[in-house]
């Protein structure tokens, strides 16, 4: 007959020794083989509940029986437990948990690697096909959320091969500014590229508010906020233009001089944020970080006007041979 005892002697040898918090259980036998992955709110009361009960069903009275000891991780959250209890049963398939075995109850978010266009999308269910798995999530309105904040940033599309394939026309999703409109050749393929997605929006944000921190920190002062000032500027207008011309299905391309002068501007403010910590690391003579940074500040301020020229001179052409050809 089976005997359950021996498994609610483990749990009642452990229990004082668990705090009341959320978190995973396991149940191992005598051979360090995990039998069982629980989550609870509050372990000591689930676990308590295998003690208590009297009439289990007869998977828990052979899972108790075979039990030698348990192991518990805790965790800040139900929600927290919750994916660590899938993860786990995912990882070691344990024979007496039957349900989440088969990855079908919490949500991933897929982007493939095969398509010249990569596709987002969430995912449930064996992960059969290539590309990059991100979760899982704790619901499928977090990982929709997630998804969401992935198209504002980097506007991948997310409608499926068949409608993408024979759109004619850009979808709703291109006029608010979550695709970037790969349907209908709105943009190139080496545009789709991450630094060349990242240039025009998010190196901007990075080095705005790193500048605005340098200056309000005093990093940055007298004459050098006249270059914090001008790339500031230059990075708004530019922006402004880009904006202004995509509406009319102009694309500027990013320049070799304008990629130069985003590198110089990432390495001056790096040392410049690495303080008094930076000028000990590198110290040569009259030379250490702090002026270092200010030199290359500089420069990039130099490079900034230029390209700003550059950008204008051939934004204005754009419009014209457009205008003209209209």
């Amino acid at each position: 007959m089976i005997s359950s005892e021996l498994g609610k002697e483990a749990i009642k040898k452990e229990l004082p020794l668990i705090p009341k918090l959320p978190g995973v259980y396991r149940m191992l036998n005598s051979k360090n083989e995990i039998l069982y992955v629980g989550k609870a709110k509050n372990l000591p009361n689930r676990l308590k509940s295998y003690i208590v009960e009297k009439n289990h069903i007869i998977r828990i009275e052979r899972m108790l029986s075979q039990t030698k000891k348990i192991e518990i991780t805790t965790t800040s959250n139900e929600s927290e437990a919750l994916l660590l209890e899938a993860n786990l049963i995912k990882k070691f398939k344990p024979k007496f948990n039957i349900l989440l075995r088969d990855d079908k109850s919490f949500p991933f978010i897929f982007i493939g690697n095969k398509d010249k266009w990569p596709q987002i999308k969430r995912h449930r269910g064996k992960k059969t096909k290539e590309g990059f798995y991100f979760g899982p999530f704790a619901s499928a309105g977090s990982a929709n959320w997630t998804i969401k904040m992935i198209q504002k940033i980097f506007h991948l599309r997310v409608c499926d091969d068949t409608v993408f394939k024979n759109r004619e026309r850009p979808c709703i999703l291109y006029q608010i500014k979550r695709c970037s409109g790969p349907c209908v050749g709105y943009i190139k393929k080496e545009e789709s590229k991450l630094g060349e997605l990242l240039d025009p929006v998010a190196d901007k944000i990075i080095v705005a508010t790193a500048l605005i921190l340098l200056v309000m920190d005093g990093t940055i002062k007298n004459y050098e906020v006249i270059a914090a000032i001008i790339i500031l500027t230059r990075e708004i207008l530019i922006s402004g233009l880009r904006e202004f011309l995509a509406k009319g299905k102009i694309n500027l391309p990013v320049s070799s001089l304008a990629k130069a002068k985003t590198f110089l501007q990432m390495i001056a403010i790096s040392a410049l944020l690495t303080g008094e910590t930076g000028n000990k690391i590198i110290n040569f003579q009259d030379y250490n970080a702090q002026t270092i940074g200010i030199i290359l500040l500089w420069l990039s301020a130099f490079l900034t006007l230029y390209t700003g020229y550059e950008y204008l001179r051939k934004g204005i052409d754009h419009a014209i041979s457009e205008d003209e050809k209209n």
